[in-house]
């Protein structure tokens, strides 16, 4: 933190802390939380609301997302929905450059936010692009992306005939 606050970045510690962390200690204290360093310089605007500039986020790890999309350290959909809020404006550029399972940009996608993401796993790279294409790990596409590669095939198929 001492990096930016020396370069007059304003500077936030950010908590998620996890109500249901995994029960082994190993001689240290549980691993219920997790930090983010949120920087910014001097007259960046911060978005959001009241109900969404808090610096603590509460809430059980997500187990199902970590089984269903086979990452380890997924964060919630939510949580990170809550800071690109904060962060930015529609049709601004969310960049993720560890993408892991793809959560950040399925979270800028949702919000109407433009995304770029770098994963250099193979498997994490097709789960994230999976995810972002609405597809789960059994190949099963949601409907809300359902419905819109079905109104996408009909427009190329009007186009077509």
């Amino acid at each position: 933190m001492k990096h930016y606050e020396d370069k007059g970045c304003n500077v936030d510690l950010l908590v998620w802390h996890k109500t249901n962390p995994i029960p082994t200690c190993n001689n240290k204290y549980l691993s219920d939380l997790e930090y983010c360093v949120f920087a910014r310089e001097p007259g960046t605007k911060l978005y959001g609301s009241y109900e969404t500039k808090s610096k603590i986020w509460t809430s059980k790890a997500n187990v199902e997302d970590k089984a269903e999309f086979e990452h380890p350290t997924i964060k919630p959909l939510e949580l990170i929905k809550q800071y690109i809020l904060n962060s930015s404006k529609p049709n601004d550029v969310i960049m993720d450059v560890f993408l892991g399972s793809g959560t950040t940009c399925v979270a800028a996608k949702e919000l109407g936010r433009q995304f770029i993401g770098f994963e250099i796993d193979e498997k994490y790279y097709k789960i994230a692009k999976d995810r972002i294409n609405g597809i789960n790990q059994k190949g099963e596409m949601n409907l809300f992306y359902q419905e819109e590669y079905e109104q996408l095939n009909l427009f190329e198929g009007d186009n077509n005939d």
